[in-house]
């Protein structure tokens, strides 16, 4: 990849508003949020802020509403950015720092099984108990350059519905993370390839190396 395009990608993290999200959350109790403002305007504006280092150039390849919440991105043979988008944190994922009755709890957890039953515990504190947990999903977005402009035309959603209570802990390490996200989300036992949109119930299952 070209380094401006690398640069147009950091970019694009660094202009998105982590705290702003349009949620795709999955299921009959899911809650979605209000859609996301176009932030091509306000990205730009603070592009021309960048110091850059001579000979590189740096252009913005996406922002809202195209995306929101990323906490970490991957790209593929073809240039496809895939965007770990996180729509749970302290709404399903939980941390002691703004939920200070865990802290006991939380300090001596060595398994997501015992996460699970730290919820269990405390989900008398949380409003709608255990269905609090599970009212927002953090997902997988897919951005693509079809037009080889250098700028996202097209996103999509690639893999959705993470929103067990025991998938995460803290934002960016459920599944799809910098290091993960690609065979993360290999479809398991198939020769499929990432740009297929792979089920959630399949992905959570593989490893790195799964094929």
């Amino acid at each position: 990849m070209h380094p401006s395009r690398i640069a147009a990608l950091f970019a694009l993290f660094a202009l998105v508003s982590a705290g702003s999200a349009v949620d795709p959350a999955a299921g009959s109790k899911a809650v979605t949020d209000p859609a996301l403002p176009d932030g091509t305007d306000a990205a730009r504006k603070q592009i021309a802020t960048f110091k850059v280092p001579a000979g590189l150039k740096i252009e913005l390849f996406a922002a809202e509403p195209m995306l929101g919440s990323p906490v970490a991105i991957g790209l593929d043979e073809k240039n496809r950015v895939f965007v770990a988008e996180e729509y749970r944190f302290n709404r399903g994922t939980e941390e002691n720092r703004t939920r200070s009755f865990l802290l006991d709890d939380d300090l001596q957890i060595r398994t997501p099984a015992e996460r699970l039953a730290m919820y269990r515990k405390h989900a008398n504190k949380f409003d709608g108990g255990m269905d609090w947990f599970t009212k927002h999903s953090d997902q997988v977005r897919l951005l693509e350059d079809t037009k080889g402009t250098g700028k996202a035309d097209k996103s999509t959603v690639f893999a959705g519905g993470f929103n067990a209570p025991s998938t995460a802990s803290r934002p960016g390490s459920w599944p799809p993370t910098a290091t993960s996200i690609s065979p993360a989300f290999r479809t398991c036992g198939s020769s499929r390839t990432l740009g297929e949109r792979a089920r959630p119930t399949c992905a959570r299952r593989c490893s790195p190396g799964s094929a």
